[in-house]
């Protein structure tokens, strides 16, 4: 298998995909959602985390 040859397909495959479907939302760890559901999702998990972190348990909001 020609390993660079994957490579470069592969990120041409990402490329295109790009350009066709905007990124709704990247979350904290750098991954990319396409869909308003998946991003409303992320950023509901990325706060939940966010709070969390700071010590903040849910149920006292």
């Amino acid at each position: 298998m020609d390993d660079a040859a994957w490579s470069r397909c592969r990120l041409e495959a990402a490329r295109l995909f790009e350009a066709s479907w905007p990124v709704r939302y990247r979350n904290r760890q750098g991954f990319i959602v396409y869909t308003p559901q998946g991003a409303s999702l992320a950023r509901d998990a990325d706060e939940l985390t966010r709070q969390r972190q700071a010590g903040i348990c849910p149920e006292d909001r």
